[in-house]
């Protein structure tokens, strides 16, 4: 091997040229990454009114809904209309219809929570869920007009 002798004019210029070299290879993967980027996203403006609709989510606050506390559940409904037609039933329907239709328990499970006969539990729903048929109807027919 020869010995060379290396000037630093000599290395300034292979620095600079790996500066570069550096520079147009990073570059070219910059240019690399946005092409690809290009190719797989939409912006909005060029998204359909149904792609937007199946992108986008409501916040859901408690504040929203009828909150109803039964033997320490605590239950959300969302739906106005029928969350202030259960408001208007005296206290024993609601919990019974709250808790056969939203918690799941059956007679008896609930004539054991509220210390009741089921058969007071069977007579108190079915009067609650007549009731709860009249309201909705109302607000049915104030809706129509």
């Amino acid at each position: 091997m020869k010995n060379r002798v290396i000037s630093k004019e000599s290395i300034i210029y292979e620095f600079d040229s790996f500066c570069k070299k550096a520079l147009k290879n990073e570059s070219i993967d910059i240019e690399r990454k946005n092409k690809y980027l290009r190719q797989i996203q939409i912006l909005f403006c060029e998204l359909s009114e149904k792609q937007i609709n199946n992108i986008f989510s409501n916040d859901f606050y408690f504040s929203d809904c009828y909150s109803f506390n039964v033997k320490g559940f605590r239950i959300h409904i969302t739906n106005d209309i029928l969350g202030e037609a259960i408001s208007l039933l005296p206290e024993l329907r609601q919990k019974i219809i709250l808790l056969s239709y939203f918690i799941g328990y059956n007679d008896k499970e609930i004539s054991g929570f509220l210390n009741v006969t089921q058969d007071t539990v069977w007579y108190q729903r079915t009067v609650g869920i007549k009731t709860l048929r009249k309201i909705l109807e109302v607000k049915k027919n104030e809706f129509a007009t």
